[in-house]
Formats: structure tokens, C-alpha cells, sequence
């Protein structure tokens, strides 16, 4: 959620349905609703996750890729402050997984794969500051 000039929240959650399977919702901080068909990133980082997230994203994207590219994006937005209402306090970036069927997972519920996507996320940024953009030729 972000807190936006005093008037309010922006609030983004995920539904599951039956006809449509899971569905992603936003609420404008004026309380106005809004389907989301793509993604929709809030919140003060918006605009520097939206750099990583807008390349990449496609909508056959799966949902573990997806997840890890939000996870390194905040983990890279807070490696570096490159923001300071982006921040984890020394804990990980939490991930809720919604899909089309079946029960909601919480990163407490798959603590091998968020412990996979730790692992990742350390080792491209540590090649990214010992390399930098040369890493990408």
C-alpha cells in the first residue's frame, strides 16, 4: 500500500475466481477500483521497478519468473537505495502466489524455492557490482 498526499491508500490484491481464475485488482487512493490484465506495480518505488519489470514482462510470463523478477527488483532497489520508501529492514521481500486454482501460497509455504530465489537474486547482484553492464555483453 501507498500512502498518497494524505488522501488515501492505493491498495493492489489478487482474487481467485471461478470463471476467470485468479484476478488482480487495484483501488486508487480515491477508492476507485480497477482490473488489472498485466501487472501494476504501487508504492514509492514504482517508477525504478518499473524499468526491470516493463522489459521482461510478457503475459505467457510464469508466475514463479515473475515473482523472482519483483523479488530481485526490491532486493535491488534496496541493496542499493536507490530509494528510502523502499526498504526491507534486513528481511526478505514477501511473496503471495495466487493461482487460477487451488489454495493461495505464502513465501512461509514454499520456504525452498524463497530460499532459492534469495540465493539468485544474491549471486546477480554480486556479479552485477563486480561486473557492472558488462555483464550483460
Amino acid at each position: 500500500m501507498r500512502k498518497n498526499n494524505n488522501l488515501g491508500f492505493d491498495v493492489l490484491f489478487c482474487t481467485q475466481t471461478q470463471d476467470r481464475g485468479a484476478v488482480i485488482h487495484y483501488l486508487h487512493h480515491d477508492g476507485t477500483p480497477e482490473d488489472i490484465y498485466e501487472f501494476k506495480i504501487i508504492g514509492d518505488g514504482e517508477k525504478l521497478a518499473l524499468m526491470f519489470v516493463a522489459p521482461i514482462w510478457n503475459k505467457n510470463i510464469s508466475m514463479n519468473d515473475f515473482a523472482l523478477l519483483g523479488y530481485f527488483t526490491i532486493k535491488y532497489i534496496d541493496k542499493f537505495g536507490l530509494h528510502n520508501g523502499v526498504g526491507l529492514g534486513g528481511d526478505k521481500p514477501q511473496l503471495w502466489f495466487v493461482p487460477n486454482q487451488g489454495s493461495l501460497i505464502r513465501d512461509k509455504d514454499c520456504p525452498q524455492l524463497i530460499e532459492k530465489f534469495e540465493c539468485e537474486t544474491n549471486r546477480m547482484l554480486s556479479n552485477f557490482e563486480k561486473e557492472g553492464i558488462k555483464k550483460l555483453l
